[in-house]
């Protein structure tokens, strides 16, 4: 999994997050740098993405991480709801939206959204 905010602090709290559901979490502050990580890491199963990046935005990784790896759930995070977020979510499920700040509990369903039941505290996820 693969984690992107420009705040430092919200990126670490993030990682800590996911990792406390036993998930290998990589992180990154920027969108080239991500996708530096990707390429490293190889598969992924989950972006975890804020949308207001430096350079490129959290929908143009996305879409871009997407061109090669077509399976990739995506869960945008955003300070801004949905509408003003402008970001539009694909009818299949394949992403979904989390508006800051978020407990523990929405980021769970979430993920159950994206990953099915295994995708909260399931050590056998790995990406």
């Amino acid at each position: 999994m693969l984690v992107v905010d420009d705040e430092p602090l919200l990126l670490k709290s993030a990682e800590r997050m996911l990792a406390t559901r036993g998930l290998r979490v990589l992180g990154a502050l920027d969108g080239p740098t991500a996708i530096k990580e990707a390429d490293r890491a190889g598969e992924l199963e989950l972006l975890v993405t804020d949308i207001c990046l430096p350079g490129m935005d959290g929908t143009e990784l996305a879409e871009s991480l997407r061109d090669s790896r077509p399976n990739l759930r995506v869960l945008f995070m955003s300070g801004l709801d949905a509408d003003q977020s402008r970001v539009t979510l694909p009818e299949d499920g394949t992403w979904a939206f989390l508006p800051k700040p978020f407990t523990g509990r929405d980021l769970d369903q979430r993920l159950r959204m994206l990953l099915g039941p295994a995708g909260e505290g399931s050590p056998e996820r790995s990406g």
